[in-house]
């Protein structure tokens, strides 16, 4: 899900092989990269590598911006990948880690919301900082 003050996803590289320019961090926090209809054209990037009874599942999402202030491009840059990356052993998932500013923190299952086997995970803004991933509340459900 997507907090109302930041960009939807876009596609890093269009079909036709262009590549994304990115957006200045500067106006509305969502500004200019905030349309309905970019959740229909998004690129989700996935990986996965498994070894000894453990799977790590990655996805990453491309943002065209990430600005902390509104109307400043102070503490924002051009361009945002954020990443969760879904730890499974033996079948089933033990621990989620969401990326956020340069790292990850990792939550284990009894933290984590799930719709089935899916961790609900939230791109949100971080308190006076940049965007990143977080977990679903039972604030973040629909009404």
């Amino acid at each position: 899900d997507y907090d109302a003050d930041g960009c939807y996803p876009t596609p890093a590289i269009g079909a036709d092989g262009t590549v994304n320019g990115g957006l200045n961090p500067t106006g509305a926090l969502n500004g200019n990269c905030r349309d309905a209809a970019d959740l229909d054209n998004t690129n989700g990037y996935a990986r996965a590598k498994c070894d000894n009874g453990w799977c790590a599942y990655m996805y990453g999402l491309y943002f065209e911006k990430d600005q902390a202030l509104p109307g400043s491009s102070l503490g924002g840059h051009r361009h945002d990948w954020e990443h969760v990356v879904v730890w499974v052993r033996d079948g089933v998932v033990e621990y989620v880690s969401t990326s956020n500013h340069g790292s990850f923190s990792v939550h284990a299952r009894s933290a984590v919301r799930f719709d089935g086997t899916h961790p609900k995970i939230v791109y949100h803004k971080d308190g006076i900082s940049t965007h990143c991933f977080r977990l679903a509340t039972a604030g973040d459900e629909p009404p």
